[in-house]
């Protein structure tokens, strides 16, 4: 059994080898608008990619993170957390190797289940023994986190009532409200509270003050708002004038508690900045840059105008994924990763696999957002799986990175 005190490397080994495994993926489903393999069913190769994605890169790497930011070390070599490592390596091994096949079959339902079932378990009792032992000092980043804990259970609501919606209704309304619901309380909230949090442990690890009014008016602003914006999912089936307007003062709300943030950061500017090098420095502002987007774009799809222009051009909603799930979530994990000395980062590869995601993500945004503005851009197909070989690449040598011991404690 290993010991996560002292092995943390092998976990979050585990956790980019299935990010790689989710790139493989991307590179696939991009190939097949080029080269198109027989057999293969391009939307169950998107269920695939998605729930790797999202539970095997990006639940994994928080798991490692929350664990080793805020429990004991008694409680990390508990033989608890070991068995649900293991359990949720079964379920996403499970669901790699059933929803290419089946889609949203029995099987792949079932290991989503019981992956949806053991977070609910591991955020009721990691939230409780996290409790026990917090430090004073970062009571502020435990909210963010304590928080983003308790959406994704709601968040696991709807892939448990999936099966039987879709059982009843088939493929109708209810059903898609149901996939919004899971991405947007995943996106908005669990990602988003959590990766925030560990951000502002790591603040609060180098010594700066975050029982703050700003840091406050930012996570009461983006906790209202987390639940009446879930409306701006919806609003492709043209709901009332009410739904509308409050999905639009809410993601006002959201955009002015970003302010907030900022004004923090900015507050505290000289102090973070002696504590990166210039590697971790374009990294987290990248993350940072691509968090402000995301606001500012879920704030845009509230006017008319722009959310038929989204809803349109389905690359424009698949750009806005990949933005939050690489730009912002991928990116801060990787920066949370090098700050808890996980890998090098003054490494060249560990350079090397940082400049070809950004390069792959840049480039990959580029060419999903300018036909939608421009109109039809030849081989754009081709272009975009060259963006996803290089965002391989850089994930590939990202695993390449990784220490092969915990070398120092953080």
């Amino acid at each position: 059994m290993f010991n996560l005190s002292k092995n943390t490397n092998f976990p979050f080994k585990i956790a980019a080898i299935n990010l790689v495994i989710v790139a493989i993926f991307g590179c696939i489903l991009r190939l097949q608008l080029v080269y198109p393999i027989k057999g293969l069913v391009y939307p169950y190769l998107i269920h695939a990619h998605s729930h790797l994605a999202f539970l095997g890169w990006v639940f994994m790497a928080l798991f490692v993170f929350l664990m080793k930011a805020y429990l004991p070390k008694e409680s990390l070599v508990s033989g608890k957390f070991f068995y649900l490592f293991v359990v949720f390596q079964v379920a996403n091994m499970g669901m790699l190797f059933t929803f290419p096949f089946t889609g949203y079959g029995l099987w792949s339902i079932v290991f989503s289940a019981l992956h949806a079932f053991l977070s609910m378990c591991f955020a009721t009792v990691f939230i409780r023994k996290a409790q026990i032992s917090l430090s004073v000092k970062h009571l502020e980043s435990f909210q963010f986190v304590k928080w983003g804990l308790l959406l994704m259970v709601l968040a696991n609501l709807a892939p448990l009532a999936l099966g039987p919606v879709k059982a009843m209704t088939g493929q109708s309304d209810w059903y898609y409200l149901l996939i919004y619901f899971y991405l947007h309380f995943q996106y908005n909230g669990w990602f988003t509270f959590a990766v925030i949090g560990l951000l502002l442990f790591l603040v609060e690890k180098a010594g700066v003050n975050s029982d703050n009014r700003l840091l406050r008016r930012f996570f009461m602003l983006s906790l209202v708002s987390v639940f009446p914006t879930y409306g701006l999912s919806a609003l492709w089936l043209d709901p009332s004038f009410w739904i509308w307007l409050i999905s639009g003062v809410s993601a006002l709300v959201q955009f002015g508690g970003m302010f907030y943030f900022l004004l923090f950061v900015i507050q505290n500017k000289r102090k973070m900045e002696n504590l990166l090098n210039i590697h971790e420095k374009v990294i987290v502002l990248l993350a940072v840059f691509a968090f402000m987007l995301k606001n500012c774009l879920q704030l845009g799809s509230a006017f008319p105008f722009a959310a038929e222009f989204a809803f349109a051009n389905r690359s424009i909603v698949i750009g806005y994924l990949h933005l939050v799930l690489l730009g912002f979530v991928t990116l801060a994990l990787w920066f949370i990763a090098f700050k808890f000395n996980l890998i090098n980062s003054a490494k060249p590869l560990a350079k090397l696999a940082s400049g070809l995601l950004v390069m792959g993500l840049f480039f990959n945004e580029l060419f999903l957002i300018l036909p939608a503005i421009v109109g039809a851009i030849p081989n754009l197909s081709q272009m975009l799986l060259v963006a996803s070989l290089v965002m391989l690449l850089g994930c590939v040598l990202f695993y390449f990175s990784i220490n092969h011991r915990h070398e120092r404690d953080l």
